[in-house]
């Protein structure tokens, strides 16, 4: 378990993300469902909350989306942005394959969005479980 608390700000950047890394290449995939229910028990994250906001992306635009997203991501802490840049890895990666797509997404968000240190979610995502173990 991590020792981040999530905040409203930060629920909103990691559901929203979320919902656009799981519809990034057009396709669903049941590990990358898995994986995301595993991301809010391990975390702690209010699932009442994670799934009021997941719901709610259904209905914007992806670039809309995107940007709220990174607008309350910038609102926490390094910790917080990387750990959910290194869980989106991770869901990205639970097919066993990292789309092209997926990868823009993570690529934009840690390097010209939120400038992260790309060996600290390395670190952090080293420590995460995979869903299919």
């Amino acid at each position: 378990m991590n020792i981040t608390t999530y905040s409203s700000e930060s629920i909103t950047g990691i559901a929203s993300l979320y919902y656009l890394m799981i519809h990034a290449d057009g396709e669903v995939n049941e590990k990358e469902v898995e994986s995301g229910l595993m991301m809010i028990k391990y975390e702690g994250i209010d699932e009442a909350q994670f799934n009021d906001r997941f719901k709610k992306c259904r209905n914007i635009d992806d670039e809309i989306l995107y940007r709220s997203s990174i607008k309350a991501l910038s609102k926490c802490d390094k910790e917080t942005q990387i750990r959910t840049v290194a869980w989106i890895s991770r869901i990205a990666d639970s097919d066993g394959y990292v789309d092209p797509r997926e990868w823009d997404l993570i690529y934009r968000t840690y390097e010209l969005e939120l400038k992260l240190d790309l060996g600290k979610i390395l670190d952090v995502l080293k420590t995460l479980p995979f869903s299919w173990n």
